[in-house]
């Protein structure tokens, strides 16, 4: 229904039936969509004058100090215990957050002022959405995922910026040093023994040998859950592998 078509249909109710047709809507909204959009406070405000409706533009100062405070608040568990700084709503609309600041900061191109800080801090979180993977740092496991986008996707975004500063020995080491645990929840397992992969580490670097060539070594380490030959128990087998490849920019998965 367009919106034309909507307002025509609308002007034959009465306040009461509208009354009854709003609170359905809002109960069939779900709850993330609620916060989201934040129906709630768009409701409360509908009366007001329509510039205080208008959401002031956070300044880049208040950005990062905003950003900082959450980064802090989820090195201290605090998006996934009871406490007393961070509530229950927020710590289940943690995602919320994230997705705004991985927007605001993406629109701060890298050559802009508050361009290396914009990639610090998109850097930081790309961290603990890889840490929060593997080890309970939010309330939802599938961090990429909450968020939206990919981790491959995250990191190329990340890679990009830091090469748009030039191609130096420092920024390449930058951006390929690898010190992080590893989101393996798209890994498809089913045509295999392993019952689950946890915390899945990756250690090593990758170093570019020519303008479309790299190399990548390190070690990759965790636990595979197999089933018991016998009871078909879970059984937790720790590995450790090492790797050593190259590959080029236009490689594809196989």
């Amino acid at each position: 229904m367009l919106v034309n078509e909507l307002k025509k249909e609308i002007e034959k109710y009465d306040k009461k039936d509208l009354v009854k047709i709003i609170v359905e809507l809002y109960k069939r909204i779900p709850k993330y969509k609620k916060e989201e959009y934040s129906i709630d406070d768009f409701i409360k405000s509908v009366t007001e004058d329509k510039k205080k409706k208008v959401k002031k533009e956070l300044s880049f100062d208040e950005l990062q100090n905003e950003i900082s405070y959450f980064l802090t608040c989820v090195d201290n568990e605090y998006y996934v215990v009871p406490n007393n700084v961070i509530s229950k709503k927020e710590r289940s609309g943690w995602r919320f957050k994230v997705k705004k600041y991985y927007k605001e900061l993406n629109k701060i191109l890298p050559d802009q002022p508050n361009g290396n800080k914009a990639t610090f801090f998109l850097i930081e979180i790309f961290k603990r959405l890889s840490i929060g993977s593997n080890v309970l740092l939010f309330i939802n496991w599938e961090t990429f995922k909450a968020l939206g986008v990919p981790q491959g996707e995250y990191y190329d975004v990340l890679v990009k910026r830091i090469l748009d500063k030039g191609y130096t020995t420092s920024n390449l080491k930058e951006c390929i040093d690898i010190d992080e645990c590893v989101d393996i929840a798209s890994v498809d397992l089913s045509n295999t023994n392993i019952r689950k992969l946890n915390n899945t580490y990756f250690k090593g670097k990758i170093t570019r040998i020519s303008d479309d060539t790299f190399s990548i070594n390190g070690v990759l380490s965790g636990t595979m859950v197999l089933p018991d030959d016998v009871t078909l128990e879970d059984v937790d087998y720790n590995y450790e592998i090492q790797i050593d490849e190259n590959f080029g920019e236009n490689t594809e998965n196989t």
